[in-house]
């Protein structure tokens, strides 16, 4: 099952969100849980903003506001990342495409504020414990950490402000409530019975989870998602089996195919463009409860 617990660190909140790795078969009902705050304004204006509506993830103040780095560092006994290359220089650059194209993926939905010039430049580093609590959103494929239990294999630790003005480490203060000041991507690298593969990689390693799928799962919870009860969505909380992967992959004419259209609208939903007029519609209908009894309950 899913793994999925919160901490608080001082005057932030941070939130694991972990990505197992078998289907369970639950049936799609609903849609996505944003991983939004709602700012209490029984609390002053310095701690609430003065608004208690949802407040959105990321800041998208400028060009380049999204900076990525990822740890070099990779895990060796076991192999962590399968590639196709096994020179040095030609492993890093598969995987480094990997990551280009997950990202690539959410920055290409139309009718968002993301776009490819949302992200800074793609860094390296080669730091063996590069995620932390430092600012500094990081992809890390060689760093252990408590929080892979059993089943996990990869998670995404959210630090989002509860207060106006705080920050992580050397990290710029919150200007909102709910803004997200540091995102870190960790895949597992200490169990031998777990191997990760690049898309060129995959097809000669049947028995590795594809890299591709679970990373662009993992960055939509660094965009702000929780998960979604759809299975077809990439946020769906379950890997796909090993040897194989969800969606499309990405072409040069659709760079988003790794998505479905659930995801999709859930990025316009969160990062919405007053520019769109194409994907615009409503909802309306009667709320009733699944299991008939609950109405007789809640009516005593």
């Amino acid at each position: 099952m899913k793994k999925h617990r919160e901490e608080k660190t001082r005057a932030v909140w941070a939130a694991i969100f972990a990505m197992a790795f078998a289907f369970d078969g639950a049936s799609g009902a609903s849609g996505y849980a944003f991983d939004e705050i709602v700012p209490d304004v029984r609390q002053g204006v310095a701690r609430s903003g003065g608004s208690a509506c949802p407040v959105r993830a990321h800041q998208l103040s400028s060009t380049g506001s999204i900076a990525f780095r990822w740890s070099t560092a990779l895990g060796t006994n076991p192999v962590t990342i399968l590639t196709q290359d096994q020179t040095p220089n030609g492993q890093l650059a598969e995987i480094e495409q990997v990551i280009t194209q997950s990202l690539g993926a959410w920055m290409s939905v139309d009718g968002t504020t993301l776009t490819p010039a949302s992200l800074a430049p793609l860094n390296r580093d080669a730091t063996a414990n590069a995620c932390g609590s430092d600012g500094v959103n990081s992809i890390c494929f060689g760093q252990t950490d408590g929080a892979f239990t059993l089943g996990v294999l990869a998670f995404t630790r959210v630090i989002t402000a509860d207060a106006l003005g705080v920050q992580v480490a050397g990290g710029a203060p919150a200007t909102e409530i709910g803004q997200i000041l540091d995102a870190d991507i960790y895949f597992d690298p200490s169990d031998s019975t777990i191997a990760f593969a690049t898309p060129a990689a995959l097809p000669a390693n049947p028995h590795a989870y594809d890299l591709e799928s679970l990373l662009t799962h993992e960055l939509g919870h660094f965009l702000g998602f929780s998960h979604s009860a759809l299975w077809s969505a990439m946020m769906y909380p379950y890997a796909p089996a090993p040897g194989t992967f969800n969606g499309a992959r990405p072409t040069p004419q659709q760079p988003d195919a790794l998505l479905s259209d659930d995801d999709r609208t859930g990025l316009r939903a969160v990062y919405p463009s007053s520019s769109d007029s194409i994907h615009v519609g409503s909802i309306s209908g009667r709320i009733l409860p699944a299991n008939p009894l609950s109405a007789l309950t809640s009516s005593r």
